[in-house]
């Protein structure tokens, strides 16, 4: 009697922390929306134009807000039903890891120099769009249910722990891989560019387009590297609140998820925030801003080539007083 009330303690316990990490990053999604839609307005509805850029800033907001919504759905009655909305709410939860390859892929289409642009994409589109996948795959293919008198239904994984600590591994070492791959196409492409402006701007605030794309994207790679890397090395040490938890690696996700939403929409807003204020500018391009624009131009069309127009928006430094509505990064 006494094992079985310690269990079902346990496993109470481990419902309650997944409840309260539940209920921060829903708060977070929901500051963050509130606090950015001023801008999304301002550089996403006003323009009215479809290109890349507003696809994936609108996916990538709202396939995470509709995770979230759907987490806290109240389940139906029947047992059907309730299959129903746990596949779609796994078919978003692993749909929103697509916009976030996409971001990364075109990050790197727009920089590489021509002769690496399609190998060096590929890759990125491969290493961050797996995880994504596989999660879709397991969720769907290796996820049953069985009848519970008190929710009417609850998944069972049929993977074995080892299983999903071997998957969890490879695929956060592929983010991890695909981040830090974007990260050195960012500095390589940029850092000397980022010289130069201030070079030739010395004695002026302001900010550049590559330096944007420079410190955000190194905010980005870092913020990320470490939610990654505590969530393989959760997954290595088996910490978990309970074995009964859904996902048997760790809580992680519940984290890192709404926190790549969240720097990817601030990445893309404070991009399209400093091309406006430099669409403006009257002042004149320096010569490595110059090399900047025309290398990451490049001859792209279409999707693709929508956000490659955006990121080789000729750059100029941006005074503070004029950015000082930006919502920063981090």
């Amino acid at each position: 009697m006494s094992s079985s009330s310690e269990s079902q303690a346990v496993i109470v316990e481990a419902d309650v922390v997944q409840l309260y990490c539940q209920v921060a990053t829903l708060a977070l999604i929901a500051y963050e929306y509130v606090a950015t839609f001023a801008s999304e307005v301002t550089f996403f509805w006003i323009p009215h134009q479809v290109n890349g850029v507003l696809v994936l800033f609108l996916l990538n907001r709202y396939l995470t807000m509709t995770t979230q919504i759907m987490a806290w759905a109240p389940l139906p009655s029947s047992f059907q039903s309730i299959v129903s909305q746990y596949d779609a709410f796994y078919f978003t939860q692993s749909v929103q890891y697509l916009p976030w390859a996409a971001f990364s892929t075109f990050r790197s289409y727009a920089l590489c120099p021509e002769p690496y642009r399609l190998f060096i994409s590929a890759t990125v589109l491969s290493l961050a769009a797996f995880p994504g996948i596989l999660n879709l795959v397991t969720t769907l293919r290796f996820v049953s249910y069985v009848r519970d008198p008190v929710y009417g239904a609850l998944p069972v994984h049929e993977l074995s722990e080892s299983m999903n600590k071997r998957l969890t591994i490879i695929s956060r070492s592929l983010l991890i891989g695909a981040d830090l791959l974007v990260l050195c196409v960012t500095w390589y492409r940029t850092y000397e560019t980022v010289k130069f402006s201030r070079r030739d701007h010395a004695g002026t605030s302001g900010r550049t387009f590559s330096g944007t794309l420079l410190r955000d994207g190194t905010a980005y790679f870092l913020t990320l590297l470490v939610l990654n890397c505590l969530h393989v090395a959760f997954t290595l040490a088996s910490v978990t609140p309970s074995e009964q938890d859904l996902d048997p690696a760790s809580l992680m996700p519940l984290f890192s998820e709404p926190i790549t939403a969240v720097l990817t929409s601030r990445f893309l807003i404070n991009l399209q925030e400093v091309k406006h204020k430099l669409a403006g500018s009257s002042r004149s391009l320096s010569g490595g801003e110059l090399e900047f624009q025309h290398n990451a131009s490049g001859n792209s069309d279409g999707f693709i080539g929508s956000f490659g127009r955006e990121l080789s928006f000729g750059e100029d430094n941006v005074g503070d007083e004029d950015v000082a509505e930006e919502a920063p990064v981090t």
